[in-house]
């Protein structure tokens, strides 16, 4: 199995990764990807599935910096900051598996189902034994454009791994 659900039957992994998004919705409100990634992660973290916890995503400017808005959620949610390691450079999913493997050639990721297909096939490319822990889907009418973005990343992703290398 590579996709949990239930966090008691995750197996241990020193590290989870986060795979980033906007904490808002774009036109404003809070964003339930970003949240229910951020619990997910938590979860893992408090039921002693990881010990660290690395929140990838872009920090393209001081006033949009997705990693900075996860640890800040994180910390409230009562995780140490020395259990948290920041990757501004999570651009993609890809940037984000190839960054972590660096230092994790395995690590729990963080997201929901739709991407973790994605992520899983990506880190499955590079070597990475990766697992991922489910975070709760909002609704089927949350996002539409959040699931027509993954719809098109997919091809992405195989021109990115076979074609561009």
């Amino acid at each position: 199995m590579l996709i949990y659900q239930e966090v008691e039957d995750v197996p241990v992994n020193e590290a989870a990764l986060v795979l980033g998004t906007s904490k808002y919705k774009t036109g404003g409100g809070n964003n339930l990807f970003f949240t229910n990634r951020i619990t997910a992660a938590a979860e893992l973290y408090h039921a002693q599935k990881v010990n660290k916890i690395i929140l990838s995503g872009t920090k393209s400017s001081r006033y949009y910096d997705e990693p900075k808005e996860m640890k800040a959620a994180l910390v409230a949610l009562k995780i140490p900051e020395s259990a948290i390691i920041i990757d501004n450079e999570g651009f993609r999913t890809l940037n984000s598996i190839v960054n972590a493997k660096v230092k994790y050639g395995r690590f729990t990721l963080v997201t929901q189902r739709y991407h973790a297909y994605r992520a899983l096939f990506i880190s499955s490319h590079l070597d990475v034994n990766a697992i991922c822990y489910e975070a709760d889907f909002p609704n089927e009418d949350y996002s539409y454009t959040t699931v027509i973005r993954e719809v098109l990343a997919r091809p992405k992703a195989i021109l990115d791994l076979y074609v561009l290398k």
